[in-house]
């Protein structure tokens, strides 16, 4: 990926980015992003071509807005509000490129070594509490 690498070169204040991808019949939960001073862009790469992908975020109690997947565009949305997108294609998957960029350099936070590491460990210890909560019917 050495292009996709030189052009996240080009983008001032890059916090990070990975591939985003939707297998057919799925769909993420309801779920709110964890830093207020990053917006995430969604670049898409692949939609299915025999259903519509989107992605639902609610600005409001009744405020839902709807941003369909579409080749080749891109946006940024605010990370922390409520968000979930869905691919009801039976056969073909949904991929975009998602980035996370800092709203300023006064927000940009060094994580320092490790970071990742610690994270995916403290992720998981979190996911098993809310396991016993979900399996405890609490």
């Amino acid at each position: 990926f050495p292009t996709l690498y030189e052009c996240l070169e080009q983008i001032p204040l890059l916090s990070n980015c990975c591939f985003s991808v939707i297998g057919p019949k799925s769909y993420l939960v309801p779920h709110f992003g964890d830093s207020l001073p990053i917006q995430r862009c969604h670049t898409v790469i692949e939609v299915p071509d025999n259903a519509t992908s989107k992605l639902f975020i609610q600005t409001d109690v009744e405020e839902i807005h709807e941003i369909e997947y579409n080749l080749g565009t891109s946006f940024f949305f605010d990370n922390t509000l409520l968000h979930w997108a869905g691919n009801p294609s039976p056969d073909q998957q949904r991929v975009n490129i998602m980035f996370d960029v800092w709203v300023d350099e006064k927000s940009k936070i060094d994580y320092g070594d490790n970071y990742y590491e610690k994270q995916r460990r403290s992720d998981s210890q979190t996911n098993k509490r809310k396991r016993l909560v979900i399996k405890n019917g609490k």
